[in-house]
């Protein structure tokens, strides 16, 4: 039976894991691109970016989906759909885009399309599915928007930024390998698998409380509130964000139902620049 367009992108939007970090990617592009942007300009670069790694989760789902040809074709119809929309919001920074997608890609496809079966490559090095995860998203989330809005002072932005957003990303990295330690094979050597569960949530705890006392301690060293004493609402409301995340690491377990990781842990990427804007009003 024929299956439109719009049916393959509800496959995609109906996969709820997908769809929670898709919409957190797009919210950590606001969150850096509305420091350095226009209101217009923000939101087009987050609905492209938002939708760009929904297509781009697709296209992994497509690659691991073997001995599932059907499903294959689904997620790879799904990617495009998604993929091209991206690509065409994202014209006006095309420049950009060409300087910063390949730093992303490269590392992927030399992970994902080893050179050699089983053993070897980027995939024997120990924990460095969480590095690969968290390099991507730096490129793609926290670089891209840098590029499109500072320009010329993208270095002196990502000083700013990579404090909030490595440790940030790295810890949610670091719950979903938690959640997958059963699954992954053991020759990918994850964080979990190498340190264990109990090691592995005390480092996200600590990651979490990194990101708290970094967002509150820049907030209250900002200009209005050092000069004018005024509360600077969206940093307090941000470290406020951590502690829930903190409780949210410290409650996880392998046992916990999907949802805990797809909808909570991967949450947390919404609900902190959420908290931000609220603070902002």
């Amino acid at each position: 039976m024929h299956r439109s367009l719009v049916w393959y992108v509800w496959q995609a939007l109906e996969w709820r894991r997908y769809g929670v970090l898709a919409t957190g990617a797009g919210a950590q592009a606001w969150w850096v691109a509305q420091a350095y942007g226009e209101p217009k300009g923000t939101w087009q670069l987050a609905l492209a970016i938002a939708l760009a790694t929904l297509g781009a989760y697709q296209w992994v789902h497509a690659l691991l989906a073997i001995g599932d040809p059907r499903g294959r074709g689904h997620a790879l119809m799904a990617a495009v759909c998604l993929l091209f929309p991206s690509l065409m919001l994202l014209l006006p920074w095309w420049s950009a885009l060409l300087s910063v997608v390949p730093w992303a890609f490269v590392p992927f496809a030399a992970y994902a399309f080893p050179l050699r079966q089983g053993r070897g490559g980027l995939r024997a090095v120990p924990g460095m599915k969480v590095l690969l995860v968290v390099w991507c998203w730096i490129a793609l989330v926290v670089v891209l928007p840098m590029r499109a809005m500072a320009g010329e002072h993208v270095m002196s932005a990502l000083a700013s930024w990579l404090p909030v957003q490595l440790p940030l990303f790295t810890g949610v990295a670091l719950l979903s390998d938690l959640r997958d330690r059963s699954s992954d094979p053991s020759t990918l050597r994850t964080w979990p698998q190498v340190l264990g569960e109990g090691w592995t949530r005390l480092l996200v705890v600590l990651l979490f409380l990194y990101v708290g006392l970094i967002v509150v301690l820049r907030g209250y060293f900002g200009y209005a509130a050092y000069v004018d004493g005024t509360v600077p609402w969206p940093e307090v409301l941000v470290a406020a964000g951590c502690l829930f995340a903190v409780g949210l690491a410290v409650a996880a377990r392998i046992t916990r139902p999907g949802w805990y990781f797809s909808v909570l842990v991967d949450g947390l990427l919404l609900v902190l620049p959420l908290l931000y804007a609220i603070g902002a009003m």
